[in-house]
């Protein structure tokens, strides 16, 4: 796979959705202009969120939108994402803006004065686009389960959830082992008797409140806790950490020190 380049528009360095789409690994690239849009009020707080109209083929069609993210547009994307890759990609964004502004990468811009650099431009870019279309097209009746999952807006309740969490993971999960789980993982408040939180009151941290969960009030009047699409591929993942080997610790015998030693 090629690395992530940047396009300047407007004097800006940007990066292409679908490049950036690519390189986050998603089955089917298209899909990151969801979450784009999903999102389109907190990317704007970054900046002018930069599109460009093109139609498919050579007999036009309907015009498709297409973003360029500037540095913090693309990390924020990144972060939406929840792919495996997206830490390593904000990594590399990271890295390649840093060396444009330093001057030590600048984007190859083609002479477009120059009809033969500029059809040579084109068609490479008109190739790669349909490269990329092919790539879709074959893989659309492979749709992952977590785009099926994010895809969605509506809210689904802890039955759903466990349904969609042993169909991915096999893990079969009950309120009591869900609420186990996510305290272990810091998703759900500790007990606090204080506060109101019991032993087997589900209460969400405040940080996943919105997020992750949101309440609704039921008809006799307790609040019921719903679950946002985008958690479920989280949650996965962290059932997936749950499964792989530990490390082993190892001692630093050259420097001297002992990791994980007795003090």
């Amino acid at each position: 796979m090629n690395s992530l380049t940047l396009a300047v528009i407007d004097g800006e360095p940007r990066v292409h959705d679908l490049r950036l789409a690519e390189r986050l690994g998603f089955e089917r690239p298209l899909n990151i202009r969801n979450i784009i849009k999903r999102n389109e009020a907190k990317l704007l707080k970054f900046g002018v969120l930069s599109t460009v109209e093109r139609t498919s083929g050579e007999l036009g069609g309907r015009p498709t939108a297409e973003y360029y993210l500037n540095q913090k547009q693309a990390i924020f994307i990144c972060m939406k994402s929840e792919t495996e890759k997206a830490f390593d990609v904000q990594v590399e964004i990271v890295h390649v803006f840093d060396a444009y502004l330093g001057g030590q990468a600048r984007p190859i811009m083609p002479n477009f004065a120059n009809p033969a650099e500029a059809a040579r431009a084109w068609a490479l870019e008109y190739e790669r686009s349909q490269a990329l279309q092919h790539e879709i097209e074959v893989s659309r009746p492979k749709i992952a389960f977590h785009d099926q999952v994010i895809s969605s807006e509506a809210l689904i309740d802890f039955t759903s959830l466990f349904s969609l969490l042993q169909r991915k993971t096999g893990q079969h999960f009950g309120r009591s082992q869900f609420l186990a789980f996510c305290r272990r993982h810091g998703i759900a408040c500790q007990p606090n008797p204080h506060s109101g939180i019991s032993a087997s009151r589900f209460v969400p941290r405040k940080e996943y409140v919105g997020t992750w969960f949101v309440s609704e009030l039921h008809p006799s009047g307790a609040t019921e806790w719903r679950v946002r699409p985008i958690a479920v591929a989280a949650i996965v993942r962290l059932i997936e950490q749950d499964r792989r080997p530990a490390q082993p610790i190892l001692a630093a015998s050259q420097s001297g020190v002992v990791v994980g030693g007795a003090l």
